[in-house]
């Protein structure tokens, strides 16, 4: 049996997913804490199967992540499946459904399949993957 951890208490909705900005954003996917604490999340990974990179995570309006770095890191864009230490951001308790506004590329992302991995403070992590944005 292992302990519960924040990852237990995540919600992730990718029934919205699709591409916006040119079709060089993925959006329309929703987060929300269902539990009695706060969830921080502290780290993000997202695949996908094109050589396009990785310029900018924003979440409830709030840059979580950019190429031009502040105290996220790697900086500059990045290809699939590099793990992104964001700026943490906390869901509070119980909180109403957040939006995650754009994971922004390089280039046109139609076509693309996505899994996305959520790493939290407490080491727990949660993934949803086959996200294919119509």
């Amino acid at each position: 049996l292992r302990a519960a951890g924040q990852n237990d208490r995540l919600v992730i909705d990718t029934t919205g997913a699709n591409l916006g900005g040119g079709d060089n954003a993925l959006q329309g996917i929703t987060l929300q804490n269902t539990g009695g604490t706060d969830i921080v999340i502290d780290k993000i990974t997202a695949t996908w199967n094109n050589d396009n990179l990785i310029e900018e995570i924003r979440i409830n309006n709030t840059k979580v992540w950019s190429k031009n770095g502040h105290d996220d890191t790697p900086t500059g864009k990045q290809p699939s499946g590099t793990e992104l230490n964001i700026q943490d951001f906390t869901l509070a308790q119980g909180s109403d459904v957040i939006d995650i506004d754009k994971f922004k590329f390089d280039g046109r992302m139609t076509g693309a399949v996505f899994a996305i991995t959520f790493t939290l403070e407490d080491g727990s992590s949660k993934t949803v993957s086959g996200i294919a944005p119509q």
